[in-house]
């Protein structure tokens, strides 16, 4: 574990068209994703120095950048903390000649995640295999959680697919009900100036002090994206459907933490998160009967990939409903 002041370890992956830098020791974070042709970071960089959580730090104060993954839960549980276990833990290293093999063990849980990154071009492959350790079936939740840099004026493009959005959690009940029209939304607690209904594939200020958590999905057609307006550059997820079939979205307008630390601002973000279940809570999904489940010793495997693309935005919404963009 990294002192105070001490030199985290970091490990890159490199081509003509991405750079990927990813901090083993804290978290396995991916703290970068850097698309060269168009100078543009995708990960939200971290708004103080790093350090190296507590397994009873807070999310929220943490470092709160790059990707994290959250596993056996996103929302903390009576035995599992918030986000999981594997943000907070020192994650083992394999390198090979063509990339990283990370893993770690869950505390809450007898599961080890391992995740293999590859570049290919302009994407970042991403393979997962989640273990039982123990001799007895475990359930689990699963996603993907990368803090996205994002401006006021980018766009989040779901599938055309996709035409309502469950609320998780909506600041202030900003959105009410179970769920809203993707991506026009109405809401019963909209100021008169919102005019009573909000796009919500449209990035906004950080000043407007929103954060909503919405699920997408059961899911068809698996890609969703951002688009960055100012560098006319896209990140386009791809995830496997038969395992991965729902799509979590954070829309936080410095919203959330709702109490700012001295001079740190709260985020201005967006997160795309694949995911195993459609809600952040384990005993939830357990309830929903959409957690996943590992008989003993058994495994679970998926891939996911992540692809930059410079073209315009209409461009960019093309590709996210390409058939060819589903994994299978």
């Amino acid at each position: 574990m990294p002192g105070s002041g001490q030199q985290l370890k970091k490990l890159s992956l490199e081509n003509g068209w991405l750079r990927v830098e990813v901090l083993p020791e804290l978290g396995g974070n991916i703290s970068s994703l850097f698309a060269k042709e168009s100078s543009t970071e995708f990960l939200l960089q971290p708004s103080r120095p790093y350090s190296h959580p507590t397994r009873e730090t807070k999310f929220e104060d943490a470092d709160r950048s790059g990707w994290d993954e959250c596993l056996p839960t996103v929302s903390a549980t009576p035995d599992a903390p918030d986000h999981g276990d594997l943000w907070r833990e020192s994650w083992r290293v394999v390198e090979t000649p063509d990339g990283i093999e990370l893993s770690c063990d869950c505390f809450s849980r007898p599961l080890r995640l391992t995740r293999t990154l590859t570049l290919e071009t302009s994407m970042l492959n991403v393979i997962y295999r989640v273990e039982n350790l123990s001799s007895e079936p475990v359930d689990f939740l699963w996603c993907a959680h990368p803090l996205l840099a994002v401006s006021a004026g980018d766009r989040v493009v779901l599938p055309s697919s996709v035409d309502r959005v469950r609320i998780n959690s909506s600041r202030n009940q900003r959105l009410s009900g179970d769920e809203v029209p993707w991506p026009i939304a109405s809401g019963m607690n909209l100021s008169i100036a919102d005019l009573n209904i909000v796009d919500l594939s449209i990035v906004g200020s950080p000043d407007a002090r929103t954060a909503d958590k919405l699920f997408a999905g059961p899911l068809t057609a698996n890609s969703c994206g951002i688009y960055r307006m100012q560098t006319h550059t896209g990140l386009l997820f791809r995830s496997h459907l038969a395992t991965i079939s729902y799509a979590g979205i954070w829309l936080c307008n410095g919203g959330w933490p709702e109490k700012e630390v001295g001079t740190e601002r709260a985020a201005h973000t967006v997160a795309i998160e694949p995911t195993t279940s459609p809600c952040d809570s384990l005993d939830q999904a357990i309830k929903e009967g959409t957690a996943a489940r590992i008989g003993p010793r058994g495994s679970l495997g998926w891939a996911m990939q992540l692809q930059t693309l410079a073209v315009s935005f209409q461009g960019f919404v093309r590709a996210c409903n390409h058939p060819d963009n589903i994994l299978l």
